[in-house]
């Protein structure tokens, strides 16, 4: 009889430890397809951007050494703040939902896509920040 209780025990400890890894391998796929299919929050510093898009005409006007008028600088800005707005909706997934850095107190890094829109505007120097950076604070 001490031959079929370790068996057993070992059957039925080798059952439930395939139980656990086959339930967790699930709940993460599951959670991975609803994280895919949800809406996500995402932030953009649009003044940072704005600011070095606005920097790197004056800096391309200036090289150029041309005088503009007053509607033409109106039309380069509209055009600017179109090509930044067209940028930003494309960035974002489907599911997306992309606000403001103003608008937000603090953002994990993950949600946060600035460095990325000015990465596809081919803006230098422009970074993602939080407080907690600008803080100097460490994430526990």
């Amino acid at each position: 009889m001490t031959t079929k209780k370790p068996s057993v025990f070992l059957s039925v400890t080798l059952s439930v430890l395939l139980s656990v890894t086959l339930s967790s391998a699930m709940t993460y796929q599951l959670a991975k397809q609803s994280l895919d299919r949800d809406k996500q929050f995402k932030v953009v510093d649009i003044s940072q951007l704005t600011k070095v898009m606005m920097e790197n005409l004056e800096e391309s006007i200036s090289q150029q050494d041309i005088q503009l008028s007053e509607e033409m600088i109106k039309v380069v800005a509209e055009n600017e703040a179109r090509k930044l707005y067209t940028t930003i909706a494309n960035t974002g997934g489907q599911n997306d939902i992309i606000m403001p850095k103003s608008s937000v107190i603090y953002t994990p890094d993950r949600y946060e896509i600035t460095e990325q829109i000015a990465t596809k505007l081919g803006l230098k120097g422009v970074e993602n920040t939080n407080l907690r950076k600008a803080l100097n604070v460490q994430d526990n």
